[in-house]
């Protein structure tokens, strides 16, 4: 392949994707499984993963 047919299936690419968009996010509860007990450092984690997610104020 060379720079040209990269940068025109670049381009091709790029417009294609134009006419999907994504919906506002999120549309409904997300659900977060964590396998380890509460208290600890992935707990901690998780939950401030988790806050970032909610739905914008």
């Amino acid at each position: 392949m060379n720079r040209r047919e990269y940068v025109l299936g670049l381009a091709a690419d790029a417009l294609s994707s134009r006419s999907a968009h994504a919906q506002g996010f999120p549309t409904r509860s997300l659900i977060m499984s964590n396998g380890y007990p509460p208290g600890g450092s992935t707990d901690v984690a998780a939950r401030l993963m988790v806050e970032g997610t909610g739905p914008a104020a």
